[in-house]
């Protein structure tokens, strides 16, 4: 159907007409590049790897690497919810960057069933709850995750990267929040961020995601961080024996708990300072302000380690010069007590 158009055209004896009959069209034409990308890095057959299918192959549309593309796909392009599939299975271009059986979705068995190229919303949830323990069992969620294999999975994609094992790489640690919309499971609302959110640990490295746990707001920030970031370190150092590992933190994530666990695995460990620890680096910093203004000599302030100190594996502040149009803080990491480590520039 053309319908004519009273819109100008921006070029002389050209008419300007609105189609509607040019078949089935997507505006998600990126997706062909992540789909090349894909290919490249061999993402999404590898996580495939990491499902166990239980289901009958001969009463089964959509084999695991389909689904399991069109979730990551999907993820891609922004649409996280469960529900948008049953909106973007109809889409051509994430048919083919998913690379499914029928694209166009008329190789159906039942005529019933022709017609959408991808799963359903309900077939993709079954990704997500699936039991071990159950999947052979019952006729549903018989598609089970091996966690431990993404989890792995996800550290093998950053080491292989890289071509030479890199002298010195730094692990950053820290929470984030994940705003709830509705009332999901686990809702909780946070007082820091003043919202009802989840509180997400995350593991990286520069652009890389090493590991990342959603948890509810109601725990404390670095419950767990531990146990995340021991089988992170332990995989990257089998790969890489002589790489030195570095781990930064947030406030909220530079507790005893984590600093004591990195003095005794021997990883350098740079914190965010508190605030009490900041307010003594403060005052120091005017001390040596005001002996430099007057004696116009470079002053040096050295701080006391019980300062800084928050704990067995906290911090011993150094000291502190002001001279020569430069302010420079020199802190001591302190793995125990009266063992002081290398010291770093903040």
């Amino acid at each position: 159907m053309i319908l004519p158009c009273s819109l100008s055209s921006p070029f002389p004896g050209r008419k300007v007409v609105a189609s509607f009959s040019a078949g089935p069209m997507t505006s998600d034409g990126g997706l062909l590049i992540l789909r090349e990308a894909n290919k490249v890095f061999n993402i999404t057959d590898r996580l495939a790897e990491c499902f166990t299918d239980h289901r009958s192959k001969s009463r089964t549309a959509y084999p695991v690497k389909t689904l399991v593309s069109q979730r990551v796909m999907a993820l891609a392009l922004g649409c996280e919810d469960i529900n948008d599939p049953q909106r973007m299975r109809h889409d051509l271009a994430l048919a083919v960057a998913c690379d499914g059986p029928d694209v166009d979705g008329r190789k159906r068995r039942r005529e019933q069933d022709r017609g959408p190229a991808l799963a359903s919303p309900s077939t993709l949830n079954r990704l997500e709850l699936g039991d071990p323990e159950t999947a052979s069992g019952p006729r549903y969620k018989r598609i089970v995750a091996n966690h431990g294999a993404i989890d792995d999975l996800m550290v093998d994609l950053f080491l292989e990267r890289h071509r030479e094992p890199p002298e010195q790489i730094i692990l950053a640690i820290d929470v984030t929040n994940d705003t709830i919309p509705g009332h999901q499971e686990g809702r909780f609302c946070h007082g820091y961020y003043r919202a009802y959110c989840y509180l997400a640990l995350s593991i990286t490295c520069g652009n890389h995601i090493l590991r990342r746990r959603r948890r509810p707001s109601s725990v404390h920030a670095a419950t767990g961080a531990v146990e995340e970031l021991a089988p992170v370190v332990a995989r990257i150092r089998k790969a890489w024996p002589g790489t030195r590992i570095i781990v930064g933190g947030g406030s909220a994530c530079s507790t005893d708990e984590i600093m004591s666990w990195c003095a005794a695995e021997g990883i350098y460990y740079v914190p965010r300072l508190e605030r009490p620890i900041e307010k003594t680096l403060a005052r120091s910093r005017r001390r040596c302000k005001v002996g430099y203004m007057v004696s116009a000599l470079p002053d040096v302030h050295e701080l006391e380690p019980q300062a800084a100190c928050g704990g067995q594996g906290g911090m011993a502040a150094g000291r502190i010069a002001w001279g020569d149009l430069t302010v420079r803080t020199v802190l001591r990491s302190s793995g125990s007590c009266g063992e002081t480590g290398p010291e770093g520039e903040v």
